[in-house]
């Protein structure tokens, strides 16, 4: 990992928000929100969301399977094996 002074500060700053929210990403990022929405109104900024538009449509949780097992797929005898089921006489 790269450390430099401006990193080090972002890196402190992103563990003590870590630290508060007990490692759960959810309040960590309610948090962050909090945060800069504050900053925002103490420099008199104006915050807004853009929204995306094109480009691929999500893909809804319950058509992705969770789990796909390869299936084996049956075995097809080589050249020695056929010879030797037509000499014992197992293919007619």
């Amino acid at each position: 990992m790269i450390i430099t002074e401006g990193l080090t500060d972002i890196y402190t700053v992103q563990k003590r928000l870590d630290e508060e929210a007990h490692h759960n990403l959810q309040e960590y990022v309610a948090k962050t929100h909090q945060h800069i929405e504050e900053m925002a109104a103490a420099y008199g900024l104006m915050l807004t969301y853009g929204t995306i538009t094109g480009g691929y449509e999500p893909i809804p949780h319950a058509s992705v399977p969770i789990s796909i097992k390869k299936q084996k797929s049956p075995r097809t005898p080589g050249k020695k094996r056929m010879k030797r089921c037509e000499k014992s006489g197992q293919i007619g």
